[in-house]
């Protein structure tokens, strides 16, 4: 079982495996500068990379030699950028870093010494600056250098390590998993991918977001913007009204519309995958064709409960008592845009069932009477459950809360698409669409709010 998964999904990205080592290396690279680090999730990339060393798709001395010359060669700059500007750049306004952030670091190497630029190679918000301030410092090179050697060897082996050893022990499945194990081991794996991704955000978010501001207080500041703001003055007397966060139709009315095209342009080219009949549509077929000798009585009746979340009548009961919490709450004026978010998905998802007329699969697990495109499961997930995070979310102060309840949600929401997925009710192209459907209504609801 696990040979015909492989052996079909290989070819499809085997494809790309000529630039596994120039995406290793950039990946290590960029998290390691200084600054472009806090806005890469270099790490994550380098476990997918050594997955999919694991299988056989691309080789795992490559991607090591390439991540780990990436990783040495952005510690060689930063030191060298520490050596030769020192605390001056830092005093740049287009290059402002968190000084909590600095001071940790500061304080990290004068308590370890040169071993720090081991040691802090494996710690979140201090790699990316310990060596430039190891540079700043004065650390002679030689001594920079050994420990330097090691840090980059041993960070690149820890993610691509950790991807590759989980993903040969799915090679050896067939041996001593069940199929339930299979299916719950890929689960955990996912389900670590995005916890890093977490971990990620959640350590960098702060530096990241004082970086772009100072970069942006440096443009400003520019005379030769200056002079260009004077020129236009009309150009710009809109530009700031569309970037002032002070009111909802000034920067969050831009970022809303700009992530509403962006989602309606992904779904305009899904539709036009599945009209054009493009390979999208043959992927549908191959997962789909994969999914029956998945299946066990545990699984089945584990996703089945999940699928429950997106019924419509489970739905509707989880929607009324979402409003009648915002009602006993005094939150009411949210609740019209909850009913706005669900009801235009429902009438958008329904009138793509209609246009589109596509089949289910042949090997679903029980019969469904409507069509198949889009997903009404996934559109209600994103449109309900997203709704309720949002709101949740917009209700906490905490940025370590807010996170946890976006990737809760992003998780459930995924687990009721796959759920579709695993018991063939929709093709994987359906489960993608009913997402994009969903997302537009909340951009819209999130907006009426």
């Amino acid at each position: 079982m696990l040979n015909e998964i492989q052996n079909t999904l290989s070819p499809l990205l085997s494809d790309y495996s000529g630039y596994a080592g120039l995406i290793a290396f950039l990946a290590a690279f960029l998290e390691t500068l200084i600054g472009v680090g806090y806005f890469l999730p270099g790490s994550t990339i380098l476990l997918i990379l050594g997955i999919f060393a694991g299988q056989g798709i691309v080789s795992l001395a490559s991607i090591w030699l390439f991540a780990f010359a990436g990783a040495f060669g952005g510690d060689q700059f930063n030191y060298f950028l520490g050596r030769r500007y020192g605390d001056a750049l830092l005093a740049k306004p287009w290059f402002h870093l968190p000084t909590e952030l600095l001071g940790k670091t500061h304080l990290f190497f004068r308590r370890h010494g040169g071993i720090s630029i081991f040691l802090g190679r494996f710690l979140p918000g201090i790699k990316e600056a310990i060596a430039f301030v190891a540079g700043s410092f004065g650390l002679r090179y030689r001594r920079f250098l050994f420990w330097e050697f090691f840090g980059a060897l041993g960070w690149s082996i820890e993610f691509i390590g950790i991807g590759y050893l989980f993903s040969s022990s799915l090679s050896l499945a067939q041996i001593w998993l069940t199929r339930t194990g299979f299916v719950i081991v890929s689960l955990i794996l996912f389900f670590l991918i995005l916890y890093l991704l977490k971990r990620f955000i959640q350590h960098n978010a702060k530096p990241a977001w004082a970086l772009l501001c100072s970069i942006g207080n440096s443009v400003k500041n520019n005379s030769d913007v200056k002079a260009w703001l004077k020129k236009y003055p009309k150009i710009v007397t809109f530009l700031k009204q569309r970037i002032d966060s002070s009111h909802f139709y000034g920067l969050p009315l831009t970022l809303l519309s700009l992530v509403f095209l962006y989602v309606l342009a992904l779904f305009g080219g899904a539709v036009e995958d599945f009209i054009n009949r493009a390979p999208i549509v043959a992927v549908d077929h191959i997962i789909a064709n994969l999914t029956p000798p998945l299946r066990t009585p545990a699984l089945t009746d584990f996703f089945t409960w999940v699928t429950l979340l997106g019924k419509t009548e489970v739905a509707g009961v989880f929607l009324l008592a979402t409003a009648l919490v915002l009602w006993l709450y005094a939150k009411s004026r949210y609740i019209l845009s909850l009913i706005l978010s669900v009801g235009g998905a429902t009438v958008l998802m329904g009138l793509g069932k209609l246009a589109f007329h596509r089949p289910r699969p042949d090997v679903a697990s029980y019969v469904e009477h409507t069509y198949s495109l889009p997903s009404g499961h996934a559109t209600i997930a994103v449109a309900l459950y997203g709704f309720v995070a949002y709101l949740l979310m917009h209700f906490s102060k905490n940025l370590k809360t807010k996170l946890n309840i976006f990737f809760a949600a992003t998780i459930l929401i995924l687990l009721i698409g796959l759920s579709r997925i695993y018991l063939a009710e929709h093709y994987l192209s359906d489960v993608y669409t009913g997402f994009l459907v969903g997302t537009l209504w909340l951009i819209v609801a999130i907006a009426f709010t």
